[in-house]
């Protein structure tokens, strides 16, 4: 499959920019705010806090775009699946940055 994507012209830059992502992340000035903000926290508190960030950041969408996702199904469903999401990584914590330990 390495190959098919090494010699596609559509898949090869798709997978470029995604494994950029980890590297430019290693030297970017957000890294060191996020790592300077949280250092402290235990990976599982990270995770936490993300949760209760996406939450957050939903309700605040929901609470300033109320006619417009109210009046779609589909956004409905997004802000479902996001809050969703966010309530997973709240509950999950300690569960997922298990799981991220034992990956990496």
């Amino acid at each position: 499959m390495s190959s098919l994507v090494a010699t596609s012209w559509v898949l090869g830059p798709v997978e470029r920019a995604f494994s950029a992502v980890p590297r430019v992340w290693a030297y970017s000035q957000t890294r060191r705010l996020f790592d300077g903000a949280t250092g402290p926290l235990e990976t599982w508190q990270r995770v936490r806090m993300i949760g209760v960030a996406v939450v957050v950041a939903a309700a605040t969408h929901v609470a300033l775009n109320a006619q417009t996702v109210l009046a779609g199904s589909g956004a409905r469903i997004a802000v479902v699946l996001v809050v969703s999401v966010g309530v997973t990584l709240i509950a999950m914590s300690r569960s997922i940055a298990a799981a991220w330990h034992a990956w990496k």
